[in-house]
């Protein structure tokens, strides 16, 4: 029988003293604080849910607000932990509490009665810490900086209090540092006596890049951008690479002492979702990113992110889609382009050009087209004079003047729009057109003929808005004011007859 109970009494003193070494919280030092307003006015107020003041418990502990849980109260709690500074939590409570469960991973569970009613509106305190003692901690040279569980905790040498159990410990003097464990126990030592070595004898250099420029993160720390270098104890080590969008990746490393090695982490999965195209017209579009082709595909696999694409395609205005591609989701982008119309079948127009006739000019012109129908005006003006015309007096034919001549005309015109080319048209037209003399002296000034011209205007638009035109026409005279046909005869003019205007027109 004894064979047995032994191994069954081993085990039941082992969970007996994990037991005891798990629930080691304490809470010590309730205190009512009557002068505090804290919990009363200002930013320090909360309110439970009938809307009374709740009172406020500062908890004054070496843990983290982070590595407590809180719970046990038959009336719930106002607020979660707050840590307000270090070494101190706030905890807010309703009228009426009686009790309080705090956890901890380390050092377990501990519930507390409160020593005194809770009222509404008031402050009250108390310590949290864990079973144990004051402890020294020296090395082997004055000011080395020591750490205790990773927490910076003073130069050396230094009186801490720490828990009961096992700790771990490093202090450093520039080169010179130790690591190592210390086991604080209730009749164990009150003081350590660290060593220190020269951190050569067991650093080594490492230096870690990452493909793509992802984040570095190293023992829960972000360490880098694209490269981690760092001065590291001999051994083996993870580090991750990170991006947003992305599966994380894990790369193991290992660092000897008095060496440099080098790591090319693995980067980052890009998630992955699906984009399918569809245009039209089907063929021939063009898909861009930038200035770079970006697929020839019409369907296809693609990292999440934001995209911006540009669709084109010859004789086609461009378009440009901004989308998001999600993970595991096809994104459908339907595009429809719109021809370029060279010829447009409705606009306003403005063109200037040169006109050759018996004496050539420079034309203006304003005309719009409604859906193929032009209807336009325009205004010669004249370049320089005709040769001199002589004028006598009725009577005696006694010279009086030698005049000389300028030729103005202004007409309007309609007509029908032809598009014979995509970049061609062709606007047959039919008007009214009236020229002028416009004399260096009396005679003949503001003489006019009235004419019907016949004419065709074709148009070539090397790019959109944009035309080259040619304008024959014919003028038939239909009246005259004042002598203009010895005028015209004489100045070696034409009353009407054909000219041609050369120019360019801009669509509005």
């Amino acid at each position: 029988m004894s064979r047995f109970l032994t191994p069954l009494l081993t085990l039941l003193m082992l969970w007996a003293a994990l037991t005891a070494g798990a629930q080691s919280l304490v809470v010590r030092d309730w205190r009512t604080r009557p002068n505090d307003q804290t919990a009363r006015v200002g930013d320090g107020v909360r309110r439970d849910d009938n809307g009374r003041r709740a009172a406020l418990i500062r908890i004054y502990t070496p843990f983290r607000a982070a590595d407590l849980g809180v719970g046990g109260s038959g009336v719930g709690f106002v607020s979660g932990l707050e840590q307000v500074a270090p070494g101190e939590i706030h905890l807010y409570v309703p009228r009426y509490s009686q009790k309080v469960t705090f956890t901890h991973p380390k050092y377990g569970t501990k519930s507390y009665i409160y020593e005194s009613p809770i009222e509404e509106g008031s402050v009250y305190s108390l310590n949290l810490t864990a079973e144990g003692k004051m402890v020294s901690l020296a090395a082997d040279a004055a000011d080395a900086v020591v750490w205790l569980d990773n927490d910076s905790i003073g130069i050396t040498p230094v009186t801490q209090y720490i828990p009961y159990g096992q700790h771990d410990v490093r202090a450093r003097l520039g080169s010179m540092v130790h690591e190592g464990t210390i086991q604080v126990s209730p009749d164990g030592p009150e003081a350590f006596q660290l060593e220190l070595e020269d951190e050569n004898l067991y650093y080594g250099d490492v230096v870690v890049d990452v493909p793509g420029a992802a984040e570095l993160w190293f023992r829960g720390n972000l360490v880098g951008v694209g490269r981690f270098a760092d001065h590291l104890r001999e051994g083996t080590y993870v580090i991750e690479s990170r991006l947003p969008d992305h599966t994380t990746q894990s790369t193991t490393f290992r660092v000897d002492a008095g060496k440099t090695t080098s790591y090319t982490a693995t980067p980052p999965v890009p998630h992955i979702g699906y984009l399918e195209i569809a245009t039209e017209p089907m063929h021939g579009v063009s898909v861009m990113q930038a200035d770079t082709v970006f697929t020839e595909e019409r369907y296809m696999q693609l990292p999440v992110r934001n995209y911006e694409l540009t669709y084109t395609k010859r004789g086609y205005y461009p378009v440009t889609h901004r989308f998001r591609i999600n993970r595991g989701e096809t994104y459908r982008d339907s595009v429809v382009l719109q021809k370029i119309q060279y010829v447009p079948k409705t606009t306003g127009y403005a063109a200037v050009g040169i006109s050759y006739a018996s004496k050539p000019g420079v034309t203006f012109t304003l005309g719009g087209t409604v859906y193929n129908v032009d209807l336009s005006v325009s205004y010669l003006l004249g370049f320089g004079h005709t040769k001199p015309v002589d004028w006598y007096y009725n009577e005696d034919q006694i010279f009086a003047q030698a005049v000389e001549y300028r030729v103005d005309e202004w007409s309007v015109a309609a007509g029908y729009q032809f598009s014979f080319a995509e970049r061609f048209g062709l606007t047959p037209h039919i008007g009214f057109m009236q020229q002028r003399l416009i004399s260096r002296g009396n005679a003949g000034n503001n003489f006019t003929v009235n004419s019907m011209p016949i004419g065709a205007r074709l148009t070539y638009y090397p790019i959109p808005h944009l035309g080259i035109f040619i304008a024959p026409e014919y003028a038939i005279p239909i009246g005259a004011k004042g002598d203009i046909k010895k005028v015209c005869s004489l100045a070696g003019l034409t009353r009407g007859g054909f000219q041609a205007t050369l120019g360019l027109s801009v669509n509005l």
